[in-house]
């Protein structure tokens, strides 16, 4: 069994949804341990911008392919990645994209995300 490194410092992590509340305590902490967090916003661009000076602030819908890719391609190093993007469905109308954003887009994110982890023989983590 392989035994994971202690320290964060200098490991690339991506959190989705990082300029969020639970999200943006994630990256401050992320930070501190000295990783290099690239936090993810859908919306509020204001409210992530806050973060620049402790991370890569990217705008991205997990539920698009492209920017799924543009995402991992921002950490070509990426060891970890900490998924806590969503959206509440509020109505029955609201279902398909609340199960795209909720469920498909990160669980496919995770996936690629895992793909080129094992790929590169990194042991990090993914954390949905």
């Amino acid at each position: 069994m392989e035994v994971m490194e202690a320290t964060l410092r200098n490991r690339e992590i991506i959190v989705a949804g990082g300029a969020g509340g639970l999200g943006a305590a994630a990256t401050h902490m992320l930070a501190a341990e000295g990783a290099r967090v690239v936090a993810t916003y859908a919306r509020n661009r204001t409210r992530a911008e806050q973060l620049s000076d402790i991370a890569t602030v990217a705008q991205a819908d997990l539920t698009q392919a492209a920017d799924r890719a543009r995402l991992l391609d921002m950490a070509p190093n990426l060891y970890g990645v900490a998924i806590f993007s969503g959206i509440a469905a509020r109505s029955e109308e609201m279902m398909d994209e609340s199960m795209e954003a909720n469920y498909f887009g990160p669980i496919r994110f995770a996936r690629e995300a895992a793909a080129r982890m094992k790929a590169a023989g990194t042991p990090g983590a993914i954390v949905l």
